[in-house]
């Protein structure tokens, strides 16, 4: 019995060990997928604050301009 599994596995353990390669390297190339994908993430939410940043610095700078925001709002809601 020892020996029919020895010779099963003498014959079968170059497979083994080439599948077990080749796990490696699809594992080894999601990972390296995975991270590459959070790094694009991490940068286009970086762009994203960056966007916000400007637009909410331009609408302030037009609302800092206007002496009174709120009596405009009211001269021309009431007309």
């Amino acid at each position: 019995m020892i020996a029919l599994f020895a010779g099963l596995w003498s014959r079968i353990h170059v497979y083994v060990a080439i599948a077990g390669a080749a796990l490696a390297i699809l594992t080894g190339a999601y990972m390296i997928g995975k991270q590459s994908a959070r790094t694009d993430e991490i940068r286009r939410s970086a762009e994203r604050i960056a966007t916000q940043a400007r637009e909410r610095a331009h609408v302030e700078g037009d609302v800092a301009r206007e002496p009174d925001p709120a009596e405009r709002l009211r001269r021309d809601w009431s007309r």
